[in-house]
């Protein structure tokens, strides 16, 4: 049976706001980051074999009804998606996107 990427998508979405690093995430699917930035892309067309898919399953299936772990401190996506909507995030956006000024200006 073929899966597609836009199968797991949100599966995905969820486990990477379950731990506190992407790279924590890809583990706990035991899979590799090429493959994990294959299956975010915004192509949900693309393929997955059995094996990978069946372990992005298990890997949500663990964390039905547990809180999302974080660090101490730690600011989570739906925080920062929420802080860009501000005054303050639009203007830390547009401060981030200005080019970089180096030396003195003549």
């Amino acid at each position: 049976m073929t899966h597609t990427a836009g199968e797991v998508q949100h599966l995905m979405r969820r486990i990477l706001d379950h731990y506190p690093t992407a790279r924590d995430a890809i583990g706990a699917c035991g899979m590799s980051s090429e493959t994990f930035y294959r299956i975010m892309r915004k192509d949900s067309r693309a393929s997955l074999k059995t094996p990978t898919y069946q372990r992005i399953m298990a890997a949500a299936e663990v964390l039905n009804g547990l809180p999302i772990e974080s660090e101490p401190g730690a600011i989570t996506w739906p925080e920062v998606a929420e802080y860009a909507t501000t005054p303050e995030g639009l203007a830390f956006i547009v401060q981030c996107r200005a080019p970089k000024v180096i030396g003195r200006a003549a």
